[in-house]
């Protein structure tokens, strides 16, 4: 079996740099580093992780758990928290809790056991105290939460309700008077914010009207297009609708088509997210682009600078901004 002693003679380093080269625990010149890493390469050594992990208290992996892999929003978040950890030398385990507490408390139990180096919880669930005996024991960063930053873990949140009332005045400034708002369940911070930006200007202009919410059940394509049906179904239909996720907009577009509307002509549609499709769609669709890939990407680097610093892990809550993507989705409504 190669060890790294076998590394060290043919590199011609000691032992010591060999370790350090491959637990990344000191600073190593990039010369000696080169030999090493050329060395290790030639006998196709490869480090045991557990022994490695018990000698170091290190790792090398992150945890991220999603509510949803399969909504794209949730993948361009990966890939951000990846693309960072990619440089550092860590890997990633990303865990779908499919929206239940259960199955977070069981990842984060699963991770917190494997010695993660540091986890990302996105739209968390558990209460408080729970994150913060987590949070005692590993890294520990909350994505979308109204939850506040202490000592035990870190806060990333977006500007949803800025930008969810921004939305909402420029398809009022199109002379839309009766616009519906979709949403898939009122949970995580991001929910109830885009829903109260969107209440806020309706009701600056007076015109907000319970009647107008609709209650999807879920944030996936389907839940937007039963629900539309729904809606195309007793006629006298809105001129707008406000969907709380891109995937929600997509399943009004569907039912739309199914029921003969053209959009934005007879009907127009904005989301939110502006995951990747959305600029695909036909017609491309108007939405609220969220830094998905950012969030993903300080996470991770908040995470890798503590471990890198061996410095205490603290800091305030970050706020990060969205932008308006606008789109052939949306324009005036019929002059009846």
């Amino acid at each position: 079996m190669i060890t790294i002693k076998d590394i060290a003679n043919l590199a011609g380093v000691s032992v010591g740099t060999v370790s350090n080269v491959i637990n990344g625990t000191k600073n190593v010149s990039s010369t000696k580093r080169q030999l090493v890493e050329q060395a290790i390469q030639q006998l196709n050594y490869v480090p045991n992780s557990i022994a490695r992990t018990l000698k170091t208290k290190v790792s090398k992996t992150i945890g991220l758990i999603v509510p949803d892999i399969s909504n794209p929003f949730y993948s361009e978040l990966a890939k951000g928290v990846e693309d960072h950890l990619n440089e550092y030398g860590y890997a990633l385990f990303v865990c779908n809790k499919y929206r239940t507490a259960e199955k977070e408390r069981q990842y984060l139990d699963s991770l917190v056991e494997k010695n993660s180096d540091g986890i990302i919880v996105v739209k968390p669930m558990l209460e408080q105290e729970d994150l913060e005996r987590y949070g005692k024991r590993c890294n520990l960063i909350l994505i979308d939460t109204d939850l506040s930053p202490n000592d035990y873990f870190g806060v990333i949140n977006v500007d949803d309700d800025a930008s969810a009332y921004q939305l909402t005045e420029l398809i009022y400034n199109m002379n839309h008077r009766k616009i519906a708002y979709f949403y898939g369940a009122q949970g995580a911070r991001s929910d109830s914010q885009r829903f109260n930006g969107y209440k806020k200007c309706m009701e600056e202009h007076g015109i907000f009207s319970q009647d107008l919410v609709y209650d999807c059940g879920s944030y996936d394509i389907q839940g937007g297009y039963y629900m539309a049906n729904e809606m195309f179904g007793q006629g006298n239909f809105p001129t707008a609708v406000f969907a709380s996720n891109d995937m929600i907009a997509i399943g009004v577009i569907q039912s739309a088509f199914d029921h003969g509307l053209q959009i934005p002509q007879d009907i127009s549609v904005v989301g939110c997210d502006d995951i990747s499709i959305s600029a695909c769609l036909r017609p491309t669709l108007t939405t609220i682009s969220r830094p998905k890939y950012q969030m993903g990407a300080v996470s991770a680097q908040l995470i890798t600078d503590s471990l890198l610093k061996q410095k205490p892990f603290y800091f305030k809550e970050m706020l990060l901004t969205s932008n308006l993507m606008v789109r052939q989705s949306l324009g005036p409504p019929k002059i009846k």
